[in-house]
């Protein structure tokens, strides 16, 4: 969410090849759609969720997403000598 990724480029270069020049971000998802016979709890929705995807390059969304608008502000820019 934080950072656009290398796909979400190439995609949006395509679109703009296309002329498609209002398209400023497009990100790809997957939805997974578990079935149980009872309730799970949140351990067992967590240890699931664990194993469906990568850490350190995705994160799950609770929600349908609205906007990829975080409302973050960026820090300033400095020099370090």
């Amino acid at each position: 969410m934080n950072f656009t990724t290398a796909w979400s480029t190439n995609a949006v270069a395509v679109c703009h090849a296309c002329g498609l020049t209002k398209v400023a971000r497009i990100e790809r998802s997957r939805r997974y759609l578990i079935r149980a016979s009872a309730k799970l709890d949140a351990g067992l929705l967590q240890k699931l969720s664990d194993g469906l995807y990568d850490r350190m390059t995705e994160c799950v969304y609770p929600e349908q997403l609205r906007s990829f608008d975080t409302g973050m502000a960026p820090e300033p820019v400095f020099s370090v000598p």
